[in-house]
């Protein structure tokens, strides 16, 4: 029974015509085949296998290398632990200034033991705790015996320590900043960067010319240092200068070397 009335569309699908039986016999009398327009599936799944069986004599043989990588063949961005060492450093560091100049302690008695509280939280092998905090101990030592560490941590006007800023920069975006010091003095306002780096010689020897060979190292290192950060910290003084609009005043920019106990403006 059909509701067709001026046409009908049959069709039938079979891969032998001879096989065709009732309605589908007549169909083939009455019409004729077209080819059909349906793809094989493919005969291979365009997938790898997940799992791949392995030849029966295979044999597990240990990767061969020509060259052995040992510790002195590493660069420091290779050595994982050396890196794990250089971040603690830092982090130490930053949070015994931080305390220094928040509290403006008149004494560092206590430091010592602070700094071996503060080491255990870092993520650092327990074995390599002592030298962690004899470092950080050199470093803030050395901050203490410059004049210019002891000026950056001098309870300045409006100073403070790891003081994290929000704001919308010139493009529009929201920028969060925490800036390791900042203060005023003298009419101006600085903002400090404490970086723990180190050149890899520290230019004291007796041979003149190795000497000098050892001050051009540091003074690159330094410049690199500059070059590296000069962005990050002007979109701190973008971000101040910004927050204290209503109020504006000169900003100085700069780096502080725990290390070497150096100030280098930017």
């Amino acid at each position: 029974c059909t509701r067709a009335r001026s046409s009908l569309w049959l069709s039938y699908q079979t891969e032998d015509l001879d096989r065709a039986r009732d309605m589908a016999e007549w169909i083939r009398e009455q019409s004729s085949p077209i080819d059909s327009q349906l793809k094989p599936p493919p005969t291979h799944s365009a997938q790898p296998p997940l799992l791949t069986a392995l030849p029966s004599d295979y044999r597990w043989q240990p990767p061969h290398h020509e060259t052995t990588v040992t510790a002195t063949t590493l660069i420091p961005s290779e050595d994982l632990i050396g890196g794990r060492l250089e971040v603690a450093i830092g982090h130490l560091v930053h949070k015994a200034l931080a305390w220094l100049g928040n509290t403006q302690a008149p004494s560092t008695e206590s430091l010592a033991d602070r700094l071996s509280h503060w080491a255990t939280a870092q993520d650092i092998e327990p074995d390599r705790l002592p030298a962690l905090i004899d470092v950080a101990h050199q470093h803030i030592t050395k901050v203490l015996d410059s004049s210019e560490g002891q000026w950056i941590l001098t309870n300045h006007t409006n100073a403070r320590c790891e003081w994290a800023i929000s704001g919308v920069d010139a493009g529009g975006q929201i920028r969060n900043a925490v800036l390791d010091r900042y203060f005023e003095s003298t009419g101006q306002r600085w903002i400090i960067d404490y970086k723990t780096a180190m050149p890899a010689t520290t230019g004291k020897t007796a041979d003149p010319e190795r000497f000098l060979q050892e001050q051009f190292l540091q003074e690159q290192f330094l410049q690199e240092q500059k070059d590296r950060y000069r962005p990050q910290l002007d979109r701190y003084r973008e971000l101040v200068e910004r927050l204290f609009a209503d109020d504006p005043k000169p900003i100085r920019i700069a780096l502080y070397f725990t290390g070497l106990g150096e100030l280098h403006e930017l």
